[in-house]
């Protein structure tokens, strides 16, 4: 079994695997929200494993769901999915007092997370601009329903993602 060495537990493990492989076909289908992904990420966090498995567990299946969504154009959604691999690497250093835990922490930020916050930012500002600047235009095509509080997400989306970039420089 493939993820063997990530939990003690038969059953811990297996639930572990079926949950990465549900929340996987998600992701493949382009429908993994950022709150399922927040949900399943927590899995990552489990204390009972040694911190080394579960940043490498962690980093496995971040990288994993994160080509998919990039690929399947949820750009935000591999942010969060990124997010919460810096979560379960940072939970680490406090732990310990290992070096390169902290260098793969700046390596996930610099190589990843800004990055694709970049990405975000330059496809929501051709967006906007295709849409004659209306960012109720960029929220429409997604849904049909209560569309806005999708407008209420997005706004807070790219403020959140801006402020990101912008704090990345300092």
């Amino acid at each position: 079994m493939g993820f063997r060495v990530f939990t003690n537990s038969p059953q811990k493990r297996l639930k572990g695997f079926a949950e990465f492989y549900l929340i996987y076909s998600k992701a493949i289908d382009g429908k993994l929200s950022d709150t399922e992904i927040e949900a399943f990420s927590q899995t990552w966090l489990d204390k009972d494993l040694d911190y080394r498995k579960r940043i490498l567990r962690a980093g496995i299946e971040a990288e994993i769901l994160a080509i998919k969504l990039v690929g399947n154009g949820l750009i935000y959604e591999a942010i969060i999915t990124y997010l919460a691999l810096a979560r379960t690497i940072m939970q680490a250093l406090y732990e310990v007092d290992a070096e390169y835990v902290g260098e793969v922490y700046k390596q996930i930020l610099q190589e990843n997370i800004i990055p694709l916050c970049r990405a975000f930012q330059s496809e929501v500002n051709a967006q906007w601009e295709a849409s004659e600047k209306q960012v109720l235009n960029l929220v429409g095509p997604q849904t049909a329903t209560v569309l806005i509080l999708h407008y209420l997400v997005w706004c807070s989306r790219i403020l959140e993602i801006s402020a990101f970039i912008v704090s990345s420089y300092g």
